[in-house]
């Protein structure tokens, strides 16, 4: 099966959200996407497991999607600021 999990940047708070309408539960936040990635990985198993979705016997693969989404006031943003 896959999962798609949807990253954005929160530039208010300086994270990156993760959330999934395919997994039930899923919304984590971190600075890091590297950080972020691994806790996607680690957590969807044990949230599917909790939705009854039997896990250890599939073989699911995990499409994790990253979109940016900045919204700032200024309107002076250096290129490096705007990419992440």
């Amino acid at each position: 099966m896959n999962y798609t999990v949807e990253a954005t940047w929160d530039s208010a708070a300086n994270v990156w959200v993760a959330a999934s309408s395919d997994v039930p539960g899923l919304v984590l936040e971190n600075e890091s996407s590297d950080v972020l990635i691994k806790e996607v990985l680690d957590t969807i198993p044990e949230l599917l497991e909790l939705a009854g979705v039997q896990v250890k016997d599939e073989k699911n693969t995990v499409t994790i999607s990253f979109s940016k989404e900045f919204m700032f006031k200024n309107s002076k943003i250096s290129e490096t600021e705007a990419n992440g």
